[in-house]
Formats: C-alpha cells, structure tokens, sequence
C-alpha cells in the first residue's frame, strides 16, 4: 500500500522558478547588503568575506553572520536586502507552474517553506501566480523562524514547520533544490525530493535531472495517496 501524505511542502527561491534568476537576486541582495553595511560602519573586509556564501545562495547564511557580529536585528537587514522587484529577474507569472500546483491540490495541502523573509517571497509568488492556491498560514517564511534566529537546513527548523502544520515527518512530502535542505528533511523522516530546474544548479554546482514540473506531475498523477485535500 502507497505511504499516505498530509502535505507537498515547496521551497521557493531556486524550486519554483529557475537557479539563474535567484542567482541574479543573490547578487542584487549582496549589493544591498554592502550599501547597509557601508551606512552601518561595517567593515569593508567583513562583508567582502560574505559575499562568497550569498553566490552560493546563501544570503540568510551571511545576514545572520554579520547580525551575530555586530548586533543588528535579522529581520530588519533582510527586509532592508530584500526589498527587490522580483520581475527585475525575470520571475513571472507560470501557467505551468499553476497548473501543476493546482492539480496537486485536489489530492494535498501545499505549503511554502522558504529561507527567504515575507516582503520577497510573498512577492515572488504574486508573480508566478500561485499565491491564491496556498494559504497565507501555511507559507512559512524567515519572519516566522524565531525571527530569523534558526532556518533550513537546521534542524529546528524543520522542527518548527512540522509544528506549524500540525503533521508529522512521515506525512509530508519535500521539494528543494538545496542538497543539505533534502538531505535533513530525510534524516527526520519526511520524503525529500531535489529537484533542479535548470539541469545543473547554478549555486553549487550539482547536477539532478528532475524539474519541479515533472515532480509536481507525478505527485498528482495519483502515484501516491494523500489524506486530505487542500481546503
């Protein structure tokens, strides 16, 4: 008998729209974060250190380096970095993408869980079009991470979105591009999946073969048995 599933949770940045253009993001974020740096008396060479991980797609990484630091408040730099157009990338509205997520909803609950803090990631997913097939409590996003103290790949936070939904690790299935992302979602018992859209992840290299259309396609094509549908 096929497993039962309670939720498809998604990742954002990277999973629903391509690692190019979070790439492109990435480095916008970086020079954000170098002008707030320059107005906070930051030091040059500290935030030059920083900009290796935010390449990497990184960038909560390196905001909570820099606010363990220097004693600034997480959420407020990440709102300050993040304060960005996504169409300036090129994210836009997605018919396949709506399509797919909407098929899957008659047979799931969706959930956002992103590292990303609500000012881009609600952004983001007016832009793809998607924000009216989830529900605004079950996007959680780095306000909602102990204001950005903890984030994936801890395990506390996965701790925390299991809490939020109100579910256990053996009921959920997980889509991420990030390989630590996947990797502790397994280790805690949930069904991960890694997915690149672009065939090679432009972050950090790794190559996987899936795209989030086809995962997406075979979650809803009724290979796997869910308990409750989206409401």
């Amino acid at each position: 008998m096929d497993r039962v599933y309670d939720y498809v949770v998604l990742d954002i940045d990277g999973t629903l729209y391509s690692h190019r253009k979070y790439v492109e993001a990435c480095r916008s974020a970086g020079a954000r974060l170098r002008s707030y740096a320059a107005e906070a008396g930051i030091p040059k060479s500290f935030v030059s250190g920083l900009m290796v991980p935010i390449r990497r797609g990184r960038v909560t990484y390196a905001v909570n380096l820099l606010c363990t630091r220097y004693n600034k408040q997480r959420m407020h730099v990440m709102n300050t970095i993040y304060d960005l157009d996504p169409s300036r990338f090129g994210i836009a509205r997605s018919i396949r993408l709506i399509n797919e997520i909407g098929s899957l909803r008659k047979m799931a609950r969706i959930a956002l869980f992103t590292n990303s803090p609500a000012i881009w990631a609600g952004r983001v997913v007016s832009k793809l079009g998607i924000r009216p097939l989830v529900e605004k409590e079950k996007m959680i996003t780095l306000d909602r991470m102990d204001g950005g103290r903890i984030f994936k790949p801890a395990r506390g936070a996965f701790s925390l979105l299991l809490r939020l939904l109100r579910t256990t690790p053996s009921r959920v299935v997980f889509l991420d591009d990030s390989k630590d992302n996947v990797e502790e979602a397994r280790r805690m018992g949930m069904r991960a999946i890694q997915i690149c859209n672009d065939g090679r992840c432009h972050l950090d290299g790794h190559s996987a073969s899936r795209t989030i259309y086809e995962e997406l396609s075979d979650l809803s094509s009724g290979r796997f048995r869910f308990s409750g549908v989206a409401r």
